[in-house]
């Protein structure tokens, strides 16, 4: 069984991944290792770019990661306990998919449309923030060729490199652009 800490400030986030990566492999929930190493992925370099200064507002960025990524360490825990997870979450968790590429696509769907428009529900009150949530997107897909890479250990060809990398990206940008509709409804309604 896994037991995962929640993450109490930005700079836990890395290490908390890396040390669940390690974990997940020996557990039944091995098949949303691929989500977890791009997550892992994405957030090093989220960290890189906060460190050069890319975000405007790079405190109320860090509040929103330390949100979001204690509704990932939670769904695990919960469903360790046998708790009731999110379906979408379920689903990710329960997948017999041996192909990691759809592992990975479980994972990012249950964690940006479950958990990112209730983590900037609790982290965002202002429109402003659509700016950094827009270069985080960016981060995210800056990030494709390494998660490719690390999934991929055979290097797909240079067609089938391409095809996942475009599947992926319109995949993403429309979980995120539901995302941020349901926040704005959850916000403003």
């Amino acid at each position: 069984m896994i037991k995962t800490l929640r993450v109490k400030k930005f700079s836990e986030t890395v290490p908390a991944l890396k040390g669940l990566e390690k974990k997940l492999g020996e557990t039944k929930l091995k098949n949303i290792l691929p989500f977890n190493t791009a997550y892992l992925i994405i957030s090093r370099n989220v960290e890189k770019r906060e460190k050069d200064n890319y975000f405007e507002n790079p405190d109320l960025l860090k509040k929103l990661d330390v949100n979001f990524v204690n509704y990932y360490l939670s769904a695990i825990n919960d469903y360790e306990n046998g708790d009731n997870v999110a379906p979408l979450w379920k689903i990710a968790f329960e997948s017999k998919n041996i192909n990691p590429l759809i592992n990975l696509s479980l994972g990012a769907n249950a964690h940006i449309n479950n958990d990112l428009p209730l983590s900037l529900a609790e982290t965002i009150d202002d429109k402003k923030f659509y700016r950094d949530y827009q270069k985080a997107g960016t981060v995210i897909f800056e990030s494709l060729d390494e998660i490719l890479d690390s999934i991929h250990k055979d290097k797909p060809n240079a067609f089938l490199r391409f095809y996942y990398k475009l599947v992926m990206k319109y995949l993403i940008k429309r979980w995120r652009k539901s995302a941020w509709k349901k926040w704005n409804n959850l916000f403003y309604s």
